[in-house]
């Protein structure tokens, strides 16, 4: 038995034939249009889907690296303040040298009481720091004001309490990775009452200098020479906290570093997959459009001869 191909099955391949060459050349002109290799999930399904990936992933990237951002001005804004605080506790220092001068005159230390009291209010300001409108030294309640200052019957601060707490406020930087950005006003500085409180070592300079209880020159200025230490204790305890944030600070440049490789790989890997060939694709579409005048031309053939079998 033959097989006998007649003129319409066989003028129905020729326009197929000639379909799926403008179909190839559309979708070639697309990616040098769009320079993307892939341009819809049909494209090539298991390509899209792992581009799909990267790119979820890259925005994961992009959250760390704002964070990192984020993270890195706290720690800093925080680093700066606390070196500002521990400035204030070398002139309290000086102050309490100047002071233990066993020939310095009750008038001279009177002077010195009055700056050691403004010190003590600038540090109070300063601890009362905000950044963003968030106190920095609150721990986690950061819209709470962390210090208080209670003045006494004399009118000067008798003692200053904490009214934040002792969380750490943290971001994260990675997967599974966490930054605490803030030292707490507890830790870093401590309230009145507390073991090594930089407001009490202070405030006892302060009305050691001032002499309210009618000590002898030689019992101040002893007092005032014991009392270095406790102000060595206090200023201990601020460059513990300076040094805390700048080891965060350090560690935060390393993992700004990782990611920035982790960015660099995952576009690199999408570019792979979605980036066109430019020029592999122009190469293509000049053998697809001679394939597509092919077909047209066999076309052309194909229904001349059926009309002319018709015509018979």
């Amino acid at each position: 038995m033959s097989l006998r191909i007649t003129s319409s099955s066989s003028t129905r391949s020729v326009l197929a034939s000639i379909r799926s060459a403008t179909n190839n050349i559309t979708s070639t002109q697309e990616q040098l249009t769009t320079g993307r290799r892939i341009n819809r999930p049909s494209d090539a399904p298991l390509d899209a889907a792992h581009a799909q990936r990267l790119a979820v992933n890259r925005t994961k990237l992009d959250q760390y690296s704002g964070n990192v951002d984020r993270a890195q001005n706290q720690i800093e804004y925080a680093a700066s303040t606390v070196q500002g605080l521990s400035d204030l506790l070398i002139q309290a220092r000086e102050a309490c040298t100047e002071g233990a001068n066993a020939t310095a005159a009750a008038g001279d230390r009177r002077i010195l009481a009055d700056s050691v009291d403004q010190l003590l209010q600038s540090f109070v300001n300063a601890a009362n720091t905000q950044l963003n409108g968030q106190y920095i030294f609150a721990g986690t309640a950061t819209t709470t004001k962390p210090f208080e200052t209670h003045i006494g019957s004399s009118g000067l601060v008798e003692s200053v309490t904490y009214q934040g707490n002792d969380g750490r406020v943290q971001l994260d930087v990675g997967p599974r990775v966490r930054v605490q950005t803030n030292e707490p006003g507890s830790a870093a500085i401590g309230a009145s009452g507390t073991e090594g409180s930089v407001f009490d070592a202070l405030i006892q300079l302060r009305d050691l200098l001032r002499n309210d209880a009618g000590q002898s020159d030689n019992q101040v200025a002893k007092a005032l020479s014991d009392h270095l230490g406790a102000l060595s204790s206090a200023q201990d305890r601020v460059i513990d906290a300076t040094a805390r944030l700048g080891w965060r600070s350090n560690q935060l440049e390393f993992t700004r570093t990782a990611i920035g490789n982790a960015q660099l790989a995952n576009d690199l890997l999408l570019g792979e997959l979605e980036d066109a060939d430019i020029a592999g694709a122009a190469a293509r579409l000049y053998s697809q459009e001679a394939a597509l005048e092919a077909a047209m031309v066999v076309a052309a053939r194909s229904l001349r001869s059926s009309l002319l079998d018709y015509l018979k």
